[in-house]
């Protein structure tokens, strides 16, 4: 036994027939029942964060019943969608998860509640999603973009432009799907940027927001200098481009495990008073604004809290300068600097920790030196308190030998740096003291014929380097 249905679509009358061996029979026939034809064609078509469903319109219609299921589920799964006549669309944003394809079917509803049957053809679509989650933060050497997955895409399209501007520009076209992060090393120090990320499948791609993450690049700032001074340890650093204020982080080491706020400067140095001797210290900034911060001033940087001394006095003697300072409590030793009215501060050499001078055998002769003495505890210095006078060293003449020639004594030295002269001094055994015998410009030989002698006399010399700065 057959049953069909017969001009179902097209006229008012409804003939159920059975369809014996020698043919069609009608059994029974209906007359003016109400029908309506199904829309004749669907689409499913993917836009941001909804699939748009659009159909054509079916005459005597008042609102259209729309089906909709995933690939592996079934239709009655989910309640039917009911849109109004006057819509051929729907705008499908309920429960769609990225990576899953959804299909569409529809009916058509007439005045009375009469529905079509569904037409044989679907509509399916591949739903993906924006990508969620986008953050823009100040990184090492750049600006950090990242995002929450978005599960089917098969890329991502990062976006950029700078703050107030009405285009967006393209920084990357396909960023893989297998990252969630990008650095933008292209931005520029003080500039602010909004960010977006979109999600690509194929030739598809999400919209860009109408704002995205806004964030001034403000790279870490460049510390210049971390160092003790009389009223604690000072901090100081490069200009940061933009930033309103400066973070100071601070942890005292071996106490506190991680770095916490400490303080916020508009200026870029800082002070800190709150410290103890003999303490340790690690210290970090971060440049902020409006509309971000930067990263970390590398891992930090560590100073033992040193207390200062004082040089007490200098001497220049024959062959080296003696440094005389102030001992001090709790340090590990002593660092000597040295320098010149042209010159930086040079090492001169160190001092164990219970002495009380230094002797700098290393110093040059005919140069003015300034001097300083810096306590240390381990690779933590004191501040450097110079001292106010120079000192000139003019090393004594080395090697002054006397030997008999014909009829006189020939006195011979060795030249020293900075002498502009030498006076000669001589005594007799029977003297007491030394006299000035000839006073030898320096640019000549650096010898003396003392033809004013006697014999079996013994002559006792001595050489004495003079400049115009000293003796």
């Amino acid at each position: 036994m057959a049953f069909y249905c017969k001009e179902f679509f097209s006229t008012k009358d409804f003939e159920q027939s059975i369809a014996p061996s020698d043919g069609l029979q009608t059994i029974a026939k209906f007359d003016n029942v109400t029908t309506i034809e199904s829309p004749k064609t669907i689409t499913a078509t993917l836009d941001t964060n909804k699939i748009v469903v659009e159909w054509k319109e079916s005459k005597g219609a008042v609102k259209y019943e729309l089906r909709k299921k995933t690939l592996d589920g079934a239709w009655g799964d989910s309640e039917p969608i009911y849109v109004p006549a006057d819509k051929l669309y729907y705008n499908d944003v309920l429960e769609l998860e990225s990576g899953k394809t959804y299909m569409y079917r529809i009916q058509a509803v007439n005045a009375d509640g009469t529905t079509s049957i569904y037409n044989s053809v679907t509509a399916s679509c591949r739903y993906i999603s924006k990508p969620t989650n986008v953050t823009a933060i100040n990184g090492v050497g750049g600006i950090d973009i990242t995002w929450s997955a978005t599960q089917g895409a098969d890329s991502y399209k990062i976006m950029r432009r700078e703050l107030g501007a009405e285009e967006w520009d393209v920084l990357v076209e396909r960023s893989s799907s297998l990252t969630t992060f990008f650095k933008d090393t292209t931005a520029e120090n003080g500039k602010t940027y909004e960010y977006d990320v979109n999600s690509t499948l194929g030739e598809f791609t999400t919209k860009t927001l109408e704002e995205g993450q806004i964030v001034t690049y403000l790279p870490s700032p460049v510390v210049t200098s971390v160092t003790n001074i009389s009223a604690g340890v000072e901090l100081k650093w490069e200009t940061v481009e933009n930033a309103a204020y400066y973070w100071i982080y601070r942890k005292a080491v071996g106490i506190e495990s991680e770095l916490t706020e400490y303080v916020t400067v508009v200026s870029n140095s800082f002070i800190d008073t709150e410290v103890e001797v003999g303490k340790a210290y690690t210290y970090s900034i971060k440049a902020v604004n409006d509309y971000g911060e930067s990263a970390f001033t590398k891992t930090g940087y560590t100073i033992t809290r040193v207390p200062a001394t004082e040089v007490t006095n200098v001497v220049a003697g024959a062959d080296r300068i003696t440094v005389y300072f102030e001992k001090v409590d709790g340090v590990d030793g002593y660092n000597i600097y040295r320098r010149t009215d042209s010159t930086d501060w040079e090492k001169a050499g160190s001092a164990s920790v219970n002495a009380e001078c230094f002797e700098d055998i290393k110093a040059l002769s005919g140069k003015e030196y300034y001097y300083c003495v810096v306590p240390f505890i381990g690779n933590s210095e004191s501040q450097k308190i110079s001292t106010e006078d120079s000192v000139y060293y003019l090393k004594a003449p080395q090697n002054v030998k006397s030997v008999n020639i014909k009829e006189a004594l020939e006195v011979t030295w060795d030249a020293v740096g900075g002498a502009s002269e030498y006076y000669v001094y001589r005594k007799t055994s029977q003297a007491e003291d030394m006299e000035l015998v000839a006073a030898i410009k320096a640019g000549n030989k650096l010898k003396y014929i003392d033809e004013n002698v006697e014999i079996d006399e013994i002559y006792q010399y001595a050489v004495q380097a003079i400049s115009i700065k000293g003796k």
